[in-house]
C-alpha cells in the first residue's frame, strides 16, 4: 500500500432523530453526566469586557455550581494561593457559553454502514490542533478522533494494525506546522506516522525513542521530549536527555541534555519522574515541565533565555516537602504535580504561556513575555468556581484555547482582550 494514497478518516454523522441544535448545561444535563460513559463537550467564547469580575461575582458563565463539572481538589486548594500570581494591570475578558455537544449522539459510519458504537471517549490522553481541526487521542480506545472548531466530531483516523495508517499503541500526538501535518508516535511499533489534515498518511519514520512525553516537528524531523528522573542523572547522559531528534534513520539523537549536578529544582521540581513538553517557533525551542514555573528557551541547542512564571510560595513548599520525603526514603504517594504551565507559543516577538489554574478571583490567565523573560502582563478571564480541565493548549492563536480532561471533557475558549 502506498502511504501517499492512504486516507483513513472515517466520517461521523448524527443518527436519525438526533438534534443538531446547540445545547446548554442544565440540571438535567448535569444529571445525565452521572452515567459511566456519557461525556460532554463544550464550546466557549470569551468576549471582551471593560473590567474584570472580582471575588464577589457569584454567577459563573458555566451556570450554577450544580451544573458544573466537579472541581479537581488540588485546583480548589490552590485558588487562594494563586492570589500572588495576578497582575494588577492585567487585561480582562468575560466568558459566555455558546453550545454543548454530546458525543453520545454521534454514530460511526463507514461507506454508509454503521460499524461501531457512539463516540464515548474512554480516556483522552493528548490533543493536537492543526488549522481548523483538532486531533484527539483516546488511548484506552486506541483511536484518534478529529473535531472541527465548533467541537463537532467529524471523523476518526486509523485503525488497529501495523500497516500504513494503523496503530498498536498510539501514545502521543504532535504537529509539524511547516508542512501542515499531524504526527502520531506509536512506541509499540516503533514509528512516527505523519498525516495530513484529511487523514492521509504522507510519511512513516521508524524510531527507537523511549520515555517520550511530547513530539513536535520541524524541518522534516521529529523532536521528542522525555520523562526525566533527576535522581538518576549521575548514571549517565542517556538518563539526562531533555530533547532528542529523529531524522530519516531509526536512530534517535540527543539534542539537549541536562548536567548531572547541581539539580535545577525550579525546572524539575518533583522527586522522581518530571515530564517535559516542547513548543517550537522557527529555530526556537521552548522546553518546560507542566509542574514547574520555568520555560527554557533554546536557539537550536543553545540556551538563550529563561522565562519565569509565577509559582505560589505554598506550591514551592509542597515540592520541597515532596523531595524531602523522597530523599528520606518515605516515598509513598509523595509525588503530586500542580499544572502551572501546559502550553507555550510565540507570536511576533511575544511569548505566550498558559496553564489551567485560576487565581483567587476564579480567573484563567494567558501570560505574555518578551523573549528575554520580561513580563508583558496577562489577559485574564473569569471562568467561575466549577471544575476546569487541567490541560490547556493554544489552538493556533494565543487567544484561542482548547482545554481537555482525561475522562472526555473538551472546552474551547476564545479570548478577546480589551483594547
Amino acid at each position: 500500500m502506498n502511504p501517499e494514497d492512504t486516507s483513513l478518516i472515517v466520517n461521523y454523522s448524527r443518527p436519525a432523530g438526533a438534534s443538531s441544535s446547540a445545547m446548554t448545561t442544565s440540571r438535567g444535563a448535569h444529571s445525565r453526566r452521572g452515567t459511566a460513559h456519557e461525556h460532554v463537550v463544550f464550546l466557549l467564547i470569551l468576549a471582551s469586557a471593560g473590567a474584570c469580575r472580582n471575588q464577589g461575582d457569584s454567577e459563573s458563565p458555566f451556570g450554577k455550581p450544580s451544573t458544573q463539572l466537579q472541581a479537581n481538589s488540588q485546583d480548589v486548594s490552590l485558588r487562594a494561593k494563586m492570589a500572588s500570581c495576578t497582575d494588577r494591570s492585567a487585561v480582562t475578558a468575560q466568558v459566555r457559553e455558546v453550545a454543548a455537544v454530546f458525543p453520545r449522539d454521534l454514530d460511526t459510519l463507514v461507506s454508509g454502514q454503521r460499524v461501531g458504537p457512539k463516540w464515548e471517549p474512554a480516556g483522552i490522553d493528548d490533543i493536537a490542533p492543526l488549522g481548523d481541526r483538532l486531533a484527539v487521542l483516546d488511548t484506552k480506545a486506541q483511536e484518534i478522533f478529529v473535531l472541527s472548531r465548533d467541537v463537532t466530531v467529524i471523523g476518526k483516523v486509523g485503525r488497529s494494525g501495523e500497516g500504513p495508517g494503523e496503530y498498536r499503541n498510539p501514545a502521543r500526538l504532535g504537529v509539524d506546522l511547516a508542512h501542515g501535518r499531524w504526527m502520531v508516535y506509536d512506541p509499540a511499533i516503533g514509528r512516527v506516522t505523519y498525516l495530513d489534515s484529511i487523514g492521509r498518511v504522507t510519511r512513516i519514520v521508524a524510531t527507537n525513542a523511549t520515555n517520550v512525553e511530547d513530539i513536535v516537528g520541524q524541518d522534516g524531523a521529529a523532536y521528542f521530549t522525555h520523562v526525566l528522573i533527576p535522581e538518576l542523572f549521575e548514571r549517565g547522559e542517556s538518563f539526562r536527555v531533555m530533547l532528542s531528534t529523529q531524522g530519516p534513520t531509526a536512530t534517535e539523537t540527543a539534542v539537549i541534555s541536562r548536567t548531572a549536578v547541581p539539580r535545577n529544582t525550579d525546572a524539575l521540581p518533583m522527586p522522581g519522574p518530571n515530564r517535559l513538553r516542547a513548543a517550537r517557533h522557527k529555530d526556537r525551542m521552548f522546553l518546560f515541565s507542566p509542574a514547574s514555573n520555568i520555560v527554557q528557551v533554546f536557539d537550536g541547542s543553545q540556551p538563550t533565555a529563561v522565562i519565569r512564571t509565577c509559582m505560589p510560595s505554598d506550591v514551592r513548599k509542597a515540592y520541597d516537602r515532596q523531595r524531602e520525603l523522597h530523599e528520606n526514603g518515605r516515598r509513598g504517594n509523595s509525588q503530586q504535580g500542580f499544572p502551572l504551565i501546559t502550553d507555550v507559543m510565540m507570536r511576533g516577538d511575544t511569548v505566550f504561556v498558559v496553564g489551567p489554574l485560576r487565581d483567587q478571583a476564579e480567573r484563567l490567565h494567558v501570560d505574555r513575555y518578551a523573549l528575554d523573560g520580561t513580563s508583558l502582563g496577562s489577559v485574564t478571564a473569569f471562568v467561575g468556581s466549577g471544575g476546569f480541565p487541567l490541560d490547556v493548549r493554544f489552538w493556533g492563536d494565543p487567544y484561542d484555547l482548547v482545554a481537555f480532561g482525561p475522562h472526555g471533557t473538551i472546552l474551547r475558549v476564545v479570548v478577546e482582550p480589551t483594547p
